[in-house]
């Protein structure tokens, strides 16, 4: 599977090991308020870390986030709150 990367996650109250074999990804939400709930809708998901097409990239994993926040060409104005 392309993409899988080892990653480590910690915890004190999960009962996964500390690595686990898994995909860094991005997503780019938009937060709706709706029917007395608050939700997140998907607008676009891209496999960042674990996949590489070349090797002289120098690409932050901020530079990506930026980057696929711009392909949306949203038209008004927006907050962008990001959570690592």
């Amino acid at each position: 599977m392309p993409g899988v990367k080892s990653l480590h996650q910690e915890s004190d109250n999960s009962s996964k090991p500390a690595w686990i074999m898994g995909h860094s990804c991005q997503v780019v939400s938009l937060l709706i308020n709706a029917v007395n709930s608050v939700f997140a809708t998907p607008l676009d998901i891209k496999i960042h870390e674990g996949t590489a097409f070349s090797n002289r990239s120098k690409q932050t994993l901020l530079d990506k986030m930026l980057h696929l926040v711009g392909n949306l060409q949203l038209p008004e104005n927006y907050y962008l709150v990001a959570d690592a």
